[in-house]
């Protein structure tokens, strides 16, 4: 193989580090990914050690597979304390971060080629502050390599051109849980092995963003995304109810939705007339905090990107990102957290008006 690339001139040895790293993880992707030579029965080194065909492997297929399996485990306990802060410098790890191969991939990029998942969950899970904060990590996920590649395109493309796709897979579920990213399997191979690998992204998909025909997916507000936990908990009268995660701080809450504006409005006002109010007396507040609001704009999709679920027409453009049935009117509340009867947080006591309140609900109850 020919050798790889020299160092730009003037790369300090951290830059030196982080590039060495990156090659390295370009280096086993094509390893992974490369056909046995003409006229021989090897199976395909992989870090799982599963393999193609039938029968024992020949002693150099297994002491492939041992190497591969030995270099990633080097890799992993090397890198991604340094990622996590857990070990090394500020600058050792921010060249990690900043390193690019020839055609333009950062170490994220370049370990979800290579299917390397321990890198890939350092990055996805990382705090934002070893970025520079949560816009940075945001730009880092959603990086692009010179061919307009981002990480799960690469995953996609290099998880069927393999013969075990578990690595890949993890990969797969890391990025859709962590990132923005959009799902697009249009390129993968109509064979056997590219349906198979197809419907496990499918799956992998609906575990991470939810089924089609739900309030699924992602909802994108101007400043914080969000992302589908479950089914809508309830449904009617013009409004859903859905948990989610807040994808810039993993903050879990909950996102109604309604299709009419005026009620929406109305609901923004009597939440922040109750937050305003709990802050004043110093009492529990009657409501859940309002976090965000916004009036959610469907994106322009292409059916054609990604080959449709049942009664969806892809795997991002589900009715979650539409006006539809579920309403472009966003509320965004604090999850919040089961309370006593009398309606407060650990406190023994509550205001007349919630005594008041709970007192009628169990005359109700009793009658």
């Amino acid at each position: 193989p020919p050798a790889p690339p020299a160092a730009p001139p003037g790369l300090s040895a951290e830059g030196r580090v982080g590039r060495m790293v990156v090659l390295l993880l370009g280096r086993l992707a094509i390893t992974l990914s490369a056909p046995s030579p003409p006229g021989s029965n090897a199976a395909i080194p992989n870090p799982t050690g599963r393999r193609d065909g039938a029968g024992p492997p020949p002693v150099s297929s297994s002491r492939a597979q041992t190497e591969t399996e030995a270099l990633i485990r080097l890799l992993a306990r090397a890198v991604c304390p340094v990622l996590e802060g857990a070990a090394g410098t500020p600058a050792l790890r921010a060249a990690l971060l900043e390193a690019r191969d020839g055609a333009g991939r950062s170490l994220l990029l370049a370990a979800a080629r290579a299917g390397v998942d321990a890198l890939v969950r350092s990055l996805c899970t990382a705090d934002a502050a070893l970025f520079g904060g949560t816009e940075a990590r945001s730009a880092a996920l959603a990086h692009m390599d010179a061919h307009g590649q981002t990480a799960l395109d690469l995953v996609v493309r290099h998880g069927v051109t393999r013969g075990d796709t578990s690595q890949h897979s993890e990969c797969a579920s890391l990025l859709l849980k962590h990132s923005q990213l959009r799902l697009d399997v249009s390129g993968c191979a109509d064979d056997d092995a590219g349906r198979r690998w197809v419907a496990e992204l499918r799956s992998v998909h609906a575990a991470q963003r939810g089924h089609a025909g739900a309030v699924a997916g992602i909802v994108k507000g101007p400043h914080h995304a969000y992302r589908i936990r479950t089914e809508a908990a309830s449904a009617g009268h013009g409004t859903s109810l859905v948990l989610a995660e807040d994808l810039q701080n993993n903050k879990r809450v909950a996102l109604k939705r309604h299709r009419d504006r005026a009620k929406w409005r109305m609901e923004v006002e009597i939440l922040t007339l109750l937050a305003a109010a709990a802050d004043t007396s110093g009492n529990e507040p009657f409501a859940p905090a309002l976090l965000d609001h916004f009036t959610i704009t469907p994106p322009a999709s292409s059916a054609a990107a990604c080959p449709p679920h049942t009664g969806t027409p892809s795997c991002d453009s589900s009715s979650s990102e539409g006006s539809g049935s579920f309403g472009r009117f966003a509320l965004v509340m604090e999850e919040g957290s089961p309370m006593g009867l009398h309606g407060t947080r650990g406190r023994g006591h509550g205001t007349r008006l919630q005594l008041r309140a709970d007192a009628e609900r169990l005359g109700e109850w009793v009658n």
